[in-house]
């Protein structure tokens, strides 16, 4: 794997109308938006996407949406929401098999009301999924599901099932869980990591860049690939302030954080921007609205620049 050959992913949020609905037309446009910046996506993830809010026949017409737009273009994977039991995760991995992604990621079970697997119970619930559905998954330790998980748990459930090709560690912002993993895994597989993490894990033999916030500046992400790729350093480097910087600001404060998305695409006019937020969010009055594009714009991105003049913000 050459660095040429690294992958920009998203996690995709969820357009809906007025009332509630899916904005389908919305959804496709968005999902277009990503392609023309050669962006691999996740459908249907909880946090941001707001995943938690949509029924098992929403995330199938998600899933049928995304490869409609996306397969054999970039990749499409599905990312459902995590649940208790397999029994109810295997009915959300059917959907993604029947729909024909390119992979389905599965969560560990949810840590809910203060619940922590044992490493058994853990090691359970992947088996009664995996020895059931032969079809090509990610694995997220991703410590948003209520708990962490010790790498080496991670790997015994890659090295027990060969169709789990990738793991995802959006959320795992330590080098050292790379590390540990790969002293584990006694198979090569796929390694998406996030910004703060990447360049341990160029040296690691990573394949993929995984950034929710890559949705709204696709291009900007990709082009810091290509940049390191190429050996242009220095601008890399610029990219890679530039990133961090944004990274930073959209989590910056309660009021922004899983809201800025779809405060983006409004205020940016992008596809899916007319829509609103399912209970329990809710959307941010205006002013909130305008300080954050304000501080959006005052990042001098160039792609966020491009967006703000299109839309008439400046």
């Amino acid at each position: 794997m050459t660095l040429n050959e690294i992958v920009v992913y998203s996690r995709t949020v969820v357009p809906f109308t007025s009332d509630g609905d899916i904005d389908e037309g919305g959804f496709r446009k968005y999902l277009q938006r990503l392609v023309r910046a050669n962006t691999g996506v996740f459908i249907g993830a909880c946090g941001p996407p707001e995943g938690f809010t949509l029924s098992n026949e929403e995330i199938f017409r998600l899933y049928k949406i995304g490869v409609e737009e996306c397969r054999g273009k970039v990749f499409v994977g599905g990312s459902g929401k995590e649940q208790h039991t397999a029994k109810e995760t295997l009915e959300i991995v059917r959907l993604g098999v029947e729909a024909g992604l390119d992979s389905i990621n599965i969560y560990g079970p949810a840590g809910w009301h203060g619940y922590v697997p044992s490493d058994a119970e853990y090691l359970q619930y992947y088996d009664r999924i995996l020895s059931q559905v032969d079809y090509r998954f990610s694995i997220a330790p991703n410590p948003a599901i209520g708990y962490g998980v010790k790498p080496r748990l991670v790997a015994e459930v890659c090295n027990r099932y060969p169709q789990v090709t990738s793991i995802i560690l959006a959320g795992v912002h330590d080098d050292v869980y790379q590390f540990e993993l790969r002293e584990h895994l006694k198979r090569d597989v796929d390694m998406l990591v996030t910004l703060p993490t990447v360049f341990a894990g160029f040296g690691l033999g990573v394949t993929g860049l995984i950034a929710y916030q890559a949705q709204l500046i696709p291009n900007t992400y990709c082009s810091f690939i290509d940049l390191y790729s190429a050996g242009k350093m220095e601008e890399a480097f610029k990219v890679y302030g530039q990133l961090r910087r944004y990274e930073t600001l959209v989590v910056s404060e309660p009021s922004w954080t899983t809201r800025w998305t779809k405060m983006a695409t409004r205020a940016f006019k992008l596809p899916g921007g007319d829509g609103t937020f399912r209970e329990p969010h809710l959307m941010p009055e205006a002013s909130e609205i305008e300080r954050f594009t304000a501080a959006l714009i005052a990042l001098d991105i160039a792609e966020i620049n491009e967006m703000a003049s299109d839309a008439g913000l400046v």
